[in-house]
C-alpha cells in the first residue's frame, strides 16, 4: 500500500472508530474494504503512536494521543467566529471576545485586540468567570431557559435578566476588572438554545462609544451563527461523502 493511500486509510480508520466505537482488525478490514494485513498494519501503526488502544478482546478504540490533540483544538464555533471577531475588533478599535457556556461558567475561546491605545483589555484564552459576573456571562445567563437551575443558583435578579433580554445585550462595569466596561450579546449555534456570547470590552472612559455599537454587536453575533451553520453543513457533507 503506497504511503498516501495508507495515510488516507489510517484517517478513515480513526473516523470509523469515532463513529462506531471499538472494532476488531477483521471488522475494520471488512468495513473499509481492506485486506486483513493492511488493516493490521494500519492499526499497529496507530497503536504504536497512541492514536488507538487495544483492549483484552483485541478490539481497537480511540486512544489518548488523539484525545489530547482534540482537547487543544478550537471548537467549530470559535473557528466560524474568528474572522468576524477580528473584523469587529478592527472596526471598533476595542477588544472583542467570544465566550462559550460551560457548566456554571462562561469560558473565553477566542479574542481579538483591535485597539492601538496602550490602555486596553486583554484576557487569556480559557479565562473562566461565573455566570453571575461580567457582561459575557450575563448575556448567556439571561437567555437560558427560565427553568434552568443555573438561573436560580446565580442569584441574579429576574428583573435584571429581563432587562438584558429586552434590550438585547448585557452591560457590566467593573465586574471583572476595575475601570473596565463590557457589553455582550447572546450567541447561538444551530438551535434556539444559547451557546455563548460575543462581547466588546474597553476602559470605562470609552463607555459611551461602546454602547453606541450594540446593534453592530448583535448583527455580528448573527453573522457568526450563520457562519457556524455553513461550517457544520460542510462538515456533514464531507462526513457523508463516499470514502
Amino acid at each position: 500500500m503506497e504511503t498516501s493511500l495508507m495515510a488516507d486509510s489510517a484517517l478513515v480508520t480513526l473516523l470509523l472508530l469515532e463513529r462506531t466505537g471499538a472494532r476488531s482488525t477483521a471488522e475494520v478490514a471488512a468495513e473499509l474494504a481492506l485486506s486483513r494485513n493492511s488493516a493490521r498494519r494500519i492499526l499497529d501503526t496507530l497503536h504504536g503512536r497512541g492514536f488507538v488502544v487495544r483492549d483484552a478482546a483485541q478490539r481497537f478504540r480511540l486512544g489518548p494521543t488523539l484525545i489530547s490533540i482534540a482537547a487543544e483544538l478550537p471548537s467549530e464555533l470559535a473557528i466560524a467566529a474568528d474572522p468576524h471577531v477580528t473584523d469587529l475588533a478592527e472596526r471598533l478599535g476595542e477588544t472583542v471576545v467570544l465566550a462559550m457556556l460551560e457548566g456554571e461558567h462562561s469560558v473565553i475561546v477566542t479574542q481579538s485586540l483591535g485597539v492601538t491605545s496602550p490602555l486596553r483589555v486583554e484576557h487569556e484564552i480559557g479565562f473562566r468567570q461565573p455566570l453571575s459576573r461580567g457582561a459575557s456571562s450575563l448575556a448567556i445567563l439571561a437567555h437560558l431557559p427560565g427553568d434552568d437551575d443555573r438561573v436560580a443558583r446565580s442569584g441574579v435578579a429576574a428583573t435584571e435578566l429581563a432587562a438584558i433580554r429586552a434590550r438585547g445585550y448585557a452591560l457590566s462595569v467593573g465586574h471583572i476588572r476595575t475601570g473596565m466596561i463590557g457589553i455582550a450579546a447572546p450567541l447561538y449555534r444551530e438551535t434556539a438554545r444559547v451557546a455563548g456570547s460575543l462581547a466588546v470590552i474597553a476602559p470605562e472612559t470609552r463607555a459611551q462609544d461602546l454602547t453606541r455599537h450594540a446593534e453592530l454587536l448583535r448583527s455580528t453575533a448573527d453573522l457568526i451563527r450563520n457562519a457556524y451553520r455553513s461550517l457544520r453543513e460542510t462538515s456533514r457533507i464531507a462526513e457523508e461523502s463516499p470514502r
